[in-house]
């Protein structure tokens, strides 16, 4: 007699967002141009309250600040579900190795931990995954790229399949360092899906002494890595960079620059930040005065609103997220 059998039935993956060249795309195929903030809810906000004003503006990401040491899984859980509610595709990170090179391997273990790879397997169809906020100061190419290739590895051995981004060094901002690893890093991923991300905390002080050179350089950094095909994002920046909260010429920072340079080449940012927990000392990098969306002043007002390649005028709804 013959027995016929049945197949087994077995969970399927969710699809997941996917670099494709330089861009990012939904599992609809759509191009999405990240347009979003940072927000430092591990710090003072873990239930997220902030996130409904945050989504007032029209964003269609936010960058979650959070960390191993002071944070829970089940937290970033609640906060997860919460982002993708509103239509924003969550950028969850890691701050613990902030600056410091030898913690890295720390920090990709906290994502393999089985209660934050419970967490991200759960959300991975509509997450991307900062490994590190700003891992280290000054890290030479080769061990940049070897250490993040053995980090992406072992990521994508343990089942995560979203994009994984990647900080340059030097505080994030060594963009030449991810100019010159970042195609290596792309192709040594096993799914190919990495976002570079440079944090451009580039005061006239630290660029050539003006604002205009300061802005020659954020339009030099952005048109190499538009001619090279790098999978780009501005990940922060602000109106200023200052040591001690007083805002003098020679902090300033051309973000008008950064807004309309990454339009034009439909590269995506995040401002920092959004200012429900608030920056100590830098309050100049409060886009809020208390988190609200009706107190967005000065430089955050702009960025969100009021500027025409603000927030407000040019994101684009990620829609495959809205209809879930």
């Amino acid at each position: 007699m013959h027995f016929s059998t049945m197949p087994t039935s077995r969970p399927v993956d969710p699809p997941c967002f996917q670099v494709d060249g330089r861009f990012l795309t939904s599992p609809d195929g759509s191009r999405v141009i990240l347009r979003g903030v940072n927000e430092m809810f591990v710090w003072g906000d873990r239930t997220g309250n902030a996130l409904e004003e945050i989504s007032r503006t029209g964003a269609n990401c936010i960058r979650l600040v959070w960390t191993l040491a002071e944070g829970t899984a089940q937290e970033l859980d609640a906060l997860l579900e919460r982002c993708a509610g509103l239509g924003m595709l969550p950028i969850a990170e890691f701050h613990d190795a902030t600056g410091k090179w030898e913690e890295l391997d720390a920090v990709v273990s906290g994502w393999l931990r089985p209660d934050y790879l419970a967490v991200t397997k759960k959300h991975q169809g509509r997450l991307v995954l900062n490994i590190g906020n700003e891992v280290g100061e000054e890290v030479t190419d080769s061990d940049f790229a070897a250490a993040y290739s053995d980090a992406l590895r072992r990521l994508r051995q343990a089942g995560i399949r979203c994009p994984l981004m990647i900080d340059a060094a030097f505080w994030g901002q060594d963009y030449g360092l991810l100019s010159r690893t970042g195609s290596a890093l792309v192709h040594s991923d096993p799914l190919k899906n990495v976002l570079l991300s440079v944090h451009m905390w580039w005061p006239a002080k630290n660029s050539g002494g003006s604002l205009e050179s300061a802005a020659q350089r954020v339009m030099d950094a952005l048109a190499d890595a538009q001619s090279k095909g790098l999978p780009l994002v501005v990940g922060e920046f602000g109106a200023a960079f200052t040591e001690a909260g007083e805002v003098l010429d020679p902090d300033r920072i051309a973000w008008q620059t950064i807004l309309e340079e990454c339009h034009g080449r439909e590269i995506g940012w995040l401002a920092w930040s959004w200012g429900g927990v608030p920056n100590q000392p830098q309050k100049d990098l409060d886009m809020t005065r208390d988190g609200r969306f009706e107190t967005l002043y000065g430089w955050g007002r702009e960025v969100a609103l009021d500027h025409p390649f603000s927030i407000a005028r040019t994101a684009s709804p990620i829609e495959w997220l809205r209809n879930r």
